[in-house]
């Protein structure tokens, strides 16, 4: 774990990004927001003037909620380089033919790649099939940052499993994967790992962090 980013973070001298404010990124930048400043980014604008207003279309957290949070709601995409952790929780709809609609995640990993700044982490909050992470979006955030994924960047992937609306908090709880072929095992552990502890800090502290190399796993 990225222990001076870490305690930046916690001590507010960092931010968190969270790309897509949804009904999955929408109550972890509010639960975030407790605790750390977060950045909550999304490019529909009469959504985000909702969330200024104290207004959350998506029903997750509720209208009080959101009016008592923190997050600094925006639809600028320049502001994703005030934070270095940049959790990204677009949705994953399916086609017509059954095929999932990969357009989201295309559209978020490249304005983050515009907006990466050196030294940040990059966790996936949406769920994808295997090898998107590593084959699709880490050449786009590389292409369109110029850095360097394992050298001036991390990754990680972290698919939450939530049913829309649900009040069991499933999403305090990380679903931890790794299926690297091209990027390093440890790297990605030690993303994930980051993203474990942040969460133990904030939301759960007998959470338990349980990884694997080759299938996914539960921390429950």
């Amino acid at each position: 774990m990225n222990n001076n980013l870490y305690n930046e973070i916690i001590n507010r001298k960092e931010k968190i990004s969270l790309v897509g404010l949804g009904y999955v990124g929408m109550p972890i930048a509010v639960s975030f927001s407790k605790k750390v400043d977060v950045i909550g980014f999304d490019l529909n604008e009469a959504k985000i003037d909702l969330y200024k207003s104290g207004i959350d279309p998506t029903k997750e957290v509720g209208d009080e909620a959101v009016a008592a949070c923190t997050v600094d709601f925006t639809s600028d995409e320049t502001r994703l380089r005030e934070a270095k952790f940049h959790i990204v929780a677009v949705p994953t709809p399916v086609n017509t033919d059954h095929t999932p609609d990969l357009s989201p995640v295309i559209g978020a990993s490249t304005t983050l790649g515009r907006n990466l700044t050196r030294g940040s982490i990059v966790v996936y909050e949406s769920t994808v099939y295997p090898g998107v992470t590593e084959e699709l979006c880490v050449p786009i955030l590389e292409r369109e940052s110029g850095l360097k994924c394992g050298v001036d960047f991390k990754i990680g992937y972290s698919p939450e499993r939530i049913t829309p609306r649900c009040l069991t908090p499933t999403y305090l709880y990380t679903v931890v994967r790794d299926r690297s072929s091209r990027l390093d095992i440890w790297l990605t552990l030690k993303c994930m790992s980051f993203r474990f502890w942040m969460s133990k800090y904030i939301f759960h502290p007998s959470a338990m962090f349980i990884s694997s190399s080759s299938a996914m796993i539960n921390a429950v």
